[in-house]
């Protein structure tokens, strides 16, 4: 028998825990589009997740789920060795209020779901 230390991943889910907000999937998609952040023909070409990833800077934390929400933000995970939690979520709504305007509500989402 093998016993194996150290991390075990589970392949069967994902996770995330980020700090930012969550929007509806088409409503996010035509906020892009408005924005002029990308086309209709990129997004039919790459699909949201990758047009998301390349149009919005600053904001690490960018999950599409299968409930047709989208999550942005960044992922605690991101946390600089010298920036507290307060600084942390001061540049998140710093940077979100820049893209989507004044009145922003971040908050914590932590999700795990079956791939």
């Amino acid at each position: 028998m093998k016993i194996r230390q150290g991390f075990v991943s589970n392949s069967s889910s994902s996770s995330f825990h980020l700090y930012g907000v969550e929007m509806d999937r088409n409503e996010f998609q035509k906020m892009i589009l408005d924005k002029g952040l990308t086309t209709q023909d990129e997004l039919d070409k790459l699909g949201l997740d990758e047009v998301l990833w390349s149009a919005v800077q600053g904001l690490e934390g960018i999950c599409i789920s299968a409930w047709d929400a989208v999550y942005f933000g960044r992922f605690y995970s991101y946390i600089g060795d010298d920036e507290t939690l307060k600084a942390f979520k001061e540049n998140v709504e710093k940077a979100l209020k820049e893209f989507l305007g004044d009145d922003v509500e971040c908050k914590e989402y932590e999700e795990v779901y079956p791939d």
